[in-house]
Parts: C-alpha cells; sequence; structure tokens
C-alpha cells in the first residue's frame, strides 16, 4: 500500500514509512505514532509464532493481564486474512474472543488481537476509537510482557 492510498483509509494495516521514519508492515499507522514501545512493535512484526504455539501464546498473554480464558474461542482460519480481537457473549457471560488466520503467524498480529480481546473483557470505555490511548496502553503492556518476561530482553535492550 503508498502512502496515498492509507491516507484515502487512515485506520487500515499499511506498508507506509511511519511518522518516525520506519517502514512498519502489518500495523495500524495510528498505533505505531501512539505507541511507546515502538521497537518492540516492530519487532513484534517481523517475529513469527509458529502454528503450534500460538493458541499457548493467547492463553499466557491472557493469564498475565487477568482475564479470564476457561471458555476462551480462538479460531484459527483460513477465512480471517488479519485476524480479530474482542468477545463474544455465552450463555449471558462474556468470553474472549480472538481469530486469526491460519498457519505461522506474525506475533505482532497475535498481540494486537489479544489487546483487543482484554481491552473488550475489562469493559474498558475506547470512546469510539479501537486504536485509541486504551487499546495502546494495553498493547503497550502486552508487548513488554512477551519481551521482558517470556523472550527474556530486558529494558537496556530494546530502549535504546
Amino acid at each position: 500500500m503508498i502512502q496515498e492510498e492509507a491516507k484515502s483509509k487512515p485506520d487500515a494495516p499499511a506498508d507506509i514509512m511511519t511518522p518516525r521514519g520506519h517502514k512498519m508492515t502489518g500495523e495500524y499507522d495510528v498505533v505505531c505514532r501512539k505507541t511507546s514501545r515502538y521497537v518492540l512493535l516492530k519487532m513484534s512484526h517481523s517475529q513469527i509464532t509458529k502454528a503450534e504455539d500460538v493458541r499457548g501464546l493467547i492463553f499466557k498473554l491472557f493469564k498475565r493481564h487477568n482475564v479470564s480464558n476457561v471458555n476462551a474461542k480462538i479460531h484459527i482460519t483460513a477465512q480471517v486474512k488479519y485476524g480479530k480481537g474482542g468477545h463474544r457473549m455465552k450463555r449471558g457471560k462474556r468470553i474472549p474472543y480472538v481469530a486469526l488466520p491460519k498457519g505461522d503467524v506474525r506475533t505482532g498480529l497475535i498481540i494486537h488481537e489479544v489487546a483487543h480481546a482484554i481491552v473488550h473483557m475489562r469493559k474498558l470505555k475506547t470512546n469510539g476509537e479501537p486504536h485509541g490511548g486504551v487499546f495502546v496502553e494495553i498493547f503497550d503492556r502486552a508487548l513488554t510482557y512477551y519481551y521482558n518476561e517470556l523472550y527474556q530482553i530486558d529494558d537496556k535492550t530494546w530502549k535504546q
């Protein structure tokens, strides 16, 4: 996608130069601008999670963010191109929902969709901005957790 196309769709996943002067594949421009963890964001979108590890990562992120995942709906399907995250209702209860494409998936996409599910499960107010400050704060926390605790990269490495 070129920059002119991105302007006509300001909140579309892009492969464009971000305002910080870096090329970012597969992330919303607004998220790139608002994140305080840009280096981690870029790393996550260049890293692949193997298909067999996707569900485990989702459950670890839910657990870390105190989201009950007992009845979580995780769809790995060819029908989803980019991914979806949120919640579904089951017997009057909210359950986390994440849909991802089949096969190996960019880690950044997984964390992005899990962040949406966390926002929905916590009933956080987003003021109609699906990729606004509330979402980015949760997303940044999930990125930090992934790289600091699961991937064992300390703050000094990625804050440079």
